[in-house]
């Protein structure tokens, strides 16, 4: 199959480039119009996913704009002071900016869901008061107020939808 597509190609390789050179010219008034029309997030799609998240929001007040900051230790536990001392450097930046509706920690909440059973990990769940789009906007100028390297024995590494979304359009 693929030895009877190539030899078409070959056989009929000016009139292959012309189509598409032809196609391409005919496309260039409507490439403007492209950014416009892609969207972040899930979309419009009428999928479970994005019913859910619709749920989520109507009936608890969740917002679409959240993203987890995921603390971590090889050498000591969230009862430290140290490590709550770089959770608080770490998260003090994050919680002034005003588009940050609420930073729920361990220690705010006492939530052992938000903790490791070795006690060296832990979470901060960042909701913003915007929408998906809005939130992978921001994102970027929050990225920047997070420790680039591990710090006073802690990692910081974000995750969830928008910095997952943020870096696949940076990359």
């Amino acid at each position: 199959m693929f030895y009877r597509l190539g030899t078409f190609a070959v056989r009929f390789r000016w009139p292959i480039i012309v189509f598409w050179a032809t196609l391409f010219l005919i496309s260039l008034p409507l490439a403007p119009q492209v950014v416009s029309k892609l969207k972040g997030g899930f979309g419009e799609a009428d999928t479970e996913s994005q019913r859910a998240l619709d749920l989520l929001v109507e009936e608890l007040g969740a917002t679409e704009s959240t993203f987890t900051l995921v603390f971590s230790s090889n050498s000591i536990t969230i009862d430290d002071d140290r490590y709550v001392a770089e959770m608080q450097r770490t998260l003090e930046p994050i919680q002034r900016v005003p588009e940050v509706k609420k930073v729920t920690t361990f220690y705010n909440s006492v939530s052992t869901q938000l903790v490791s059973q070795d006690r060296t990990t832990t979470f901060a769940i960042v909701e913003l008061d915007l929408d998906l789009d809005q939130g992978m906007d921001l994102y970027p100028s929050l990225r920047r107020t997070l420790p680039t390297s591990q710090e006073g024995g802690v990692t910081v590494v974000a995750t969830g939808v928008i910095p997952i979304f943020s870096d696949l359009n940076e990359a």
